[in-house]
């Protein structure tokens, strides 16, 4: 997915293309800003706001629970997608879904298609590593059928990550589902 995300220091020209392909853009080039220095600095949001609206598109952040993120990735695009990445975060410029695979606008300014598990799983990652449970062994050991335990993560997970909102800050909240952890 590397190759189909935009990386911080190409964040202003991404946020152009996507105005330019989604037809949202008045067609004027941002005039050039300092942008954040780190995806986690504070002024981020800031930003992203600032530059979409010289460039006359509108942006919000977002936040949905676990069980809603594979509906709102099929009815985002347009959309700016910041997904965790070895290396620090990356950008996915969603511009439409067809199936299984949504379809982004790529730093090479072509459309690619991509799984959408991929990116659940990789807007997830962080999220699932923070919880103090490993799911997979809990259901184990909870005696879950095989053939169960899809349905069964799928509602564990559902019930611990009620919001995801990509790379914001997020504490899982699992004492919920009954998996009691040290923060609680």
């Amino acid at each position: 997915m590397a190759d189909q995300s935009w990386p911080l220091e190409r964040l202003k020209e991404a946020l152009e293309a996507l105005g330019r392909f989604a037809g949202l853009a008045r067609g004027e080039a941002i005039p050039p800003a300092a942008g954040p220095s780190a995806v986690d600095d504070p002024s981020l949001d800031q930003w992203l706001l600032r530059q979409a609206s010289v460039a006359g598109v509108e942006t919000q952040a977002v936040t949905v629970g676990y069980s809603e993120l594979r509906t709102l990735l099929t009815r985002a695009a347009p959309d700016l997608l910041r997904v965790p990445a070895p290396g620090g975060p990356r950008f996915l410029l969603l511009t439409g879904v067809r199936g299984d695979q949504l379809h982004v606008l790529g730093p090479d300014l072509k459309v690619h298609a991509v799984p959408r598990e991929a990116v659940v799983e990789a807007l997830l990652a962080p999220h699932l590593a923070e919880m103090p449970t490993d799911v997979e062994g809990c259901l184990r050991a909870a005696g879950i059928k095989p053939r169960r335990r899809a349905r069964a993560r799928e509602a564990l997970l559902g019930q611990c990550l009620r919001s995801v909102a990509p790379a914001a800050p997020f504490t899982p909240c699992c004492c919920s589902a009954g998996v009691h952890c040290s923060r609680c």
